[in-house]
């Protein structure tokens, strides 16, 4: 797991939009993609449903989000 992924997540999570998230965080939306895909297979949970257009935090995925904001948010303090 890394840093880079945990951000990528929060992103798309308050966004709501993969897309946006990339635009935010200046990195193309598959690099988005492919790091929260790794990290859902690492974590061995699906984080989110992309089954509507926009994607929508599964109950695990809300449980993670809640979890590592706090993390980022030290991190954030520090860097």
């Amino acid at each position: 797991m890394e840093l880079r992924q945990l951000e990528y997540f929060a992103a798309v999570s308050r966004l709501g939009n993969f897309t946006r998230a990339a635009e935010q965080l200046y990195v193309s939306q598959p690099s988005i993609t492919n790091a929260i895909h790794k990290l859902e297979q690492e974590l061995q949970v699906q984080l989110f449903d992309r089954r509507q257009k926009k994607p929508v935090l599964t109950s695990e995925g809300a449980y993670f989000f809640q979890e590592i904001t706090p993390v980022l948010q030290k991190i954030n303090t520090i860097l």
